[in-house]
């Protein structure tokens, strides 16, 4: 919480609201899950979700010390911390403690308690304290450095599936159910949202592709690995072909950011707006920083540039000046983000809530479109459907 880039002062004073940054417990220190740490009210696995509502619930407690209002707090977070608030917005422990939530690039999910306690053993015997009897004994007994050094990284990045990682868990108290089923029957926390992504998500992560034998060569080691046969592969090639996204890495960013980001973003702002009376709005973040010269633009809006502008911290956070387009996607993104807060609308952009189809794209400034990747996603849920 204390990196640069999440610096609330420029939000905090342009916008008159209370900014609240917090740390929690991270990897196997956060999210071990293994039967022999199970307590009866307390099942391993979701400990720096622990943190996460022991800090949301001292907030809402202390808002009014601070000038805040404890019945507008909004939860927002990117990546895992996207992931962190869908939990929270699922979570029966989290209920009355925020009023509204913003998702950006993270999916609605938890890891299946079988999965986490999978990874929770291999954790454990690469630990050493397999078979020593007493598993909890043995760990507390360990040194900071050992147990970050049994820590097998499991990517969470942008140019991944994304089958397991060191995530939340279905543990049937903090998350009684997964997320997705929950929020489904109308069980979650129904409150406004914002859901979103960036445009090239992995465009900071993808390899060197120089040319298509590569490209596809990259598709088949990514996606074969988890189910996906020669079919498959051709159908996306055919999806997205080279000729229209101007390069073979250009063409896998598209592939892997829509994926993994885009489409689950899609999915998740119609999960929610079928579920619940508050409105859901969707988002698709395509700015690039107007002097970020020639080799950061052509990565595109890649994962977490947008956190720049949510804070307000590309001069003090970057090496990099403020443009005129930078201020003017910073005012609107800040603008909504607050807004959502202090009434539960996006503020005044004319942000229609999300239809399947109209969303916000913020490239240069704010504007309504129609959602761009429409015919991607489609393809996506066609080809997962399919059992791909």
């Amino acid at each position: 919480g204390g990196r640069p880039i999440y610096d609330g002062r420029a939000l905090a004073r342009d916008h008159d609201v209370v900014v609240v940054t917090f740390n929690y417990r991270l990897g196997p220190l956060g999210f071990l899950s293994h039967p022999d740490l199970d307590l009866p009210e307390v099942p391993s696995g979701n400990y720096g979700m622990w943190d996460q509502l022991a800090a949301l619930r001292w907030v809402h407690t202390h808002a009014e010390r601070f000038g805040g209002d404890p019945e507008r707090i909004l939860i927002f977070g990117q990546s895992a911390g996207a992931v962190s608030t869908c939990r929270l917005v699922a979570s029966p422990a989290a209920a009355g403690s925020f009023a509204a939530a913003v998702l950006q690039s993270g999916a609605c999910n938890a890891s299946p308690r079988h999965r986490a306690s999978a990874i929770g053993r291999a954790y454990v015997r690469n630990a050493g304290c397999e078979n020593t009897g007493d598993v909890r004994a043995c760990l507390e007994a360990l040194d900071g450095i050992t147990l970050v050094e049994a820590f097998e990284p499991l990517s969470s990045g942008t140019n991944v599936v994304g089958s397991g990682n060191w995530n939340g868990v279905v543990d049937g108290v903090l998350v009684p159910e997964d997320p997705r089923t929950r929020i489904a029957r109308g069980a979650h926390n129904q409150v406004p949202l914002i859901v979103g992504s960036t445009r090239e998500e992995n465009g900071r992560g993808a390899p060197a592709i120089t040319d298509e034998t590569e490209y596809e060569a990259a598709l088949r080691a990514l996606y074969g690995p988890v189910g996906l046969d020669d079919e498959d592969i051709r159908a996306i090639l055919e999806a997205y072909p080279v000729e229209a996204h101007g390069s073979p890495r250009d063409a896998y960013v598209a592939v892997t950011s829509d994926v993994r980001f885009t489409c689950p973003a899609s999915r998740d702002a119609t999960l929610f707006s079928e579920a619940q009376d508050p409105p859901v709005y969707r988002y698709l973040f395509a700015h690039t920083a107007d002097r970020g010269g020639p080799g950061l633009s052509a990565l595109g809006a890649w994962h977490g540039i947008d956190l720049f502008f949510t804070f307000g911290s590309l001069q003090t956070a970057s090496p990099l000046t403020s443009g005129p387009t930078d201020r003017a996607v910073t005012d609107a993104v800040q603008s909504a983000w607050t807004g959502l807060a202090a009434d539960g609308t996006p503020g005044d952009l004319g942000w229609p809530a999300w239809d399947g189809n109209r969303l916000m794209l913020f490239d240069g400034g704010a504007r309504v479109v129609e959602d761009p990747r429409s015919t991607q996603c489609a393809f996506w849920d066609t080809l997962l459907r399919q059992g791909g």
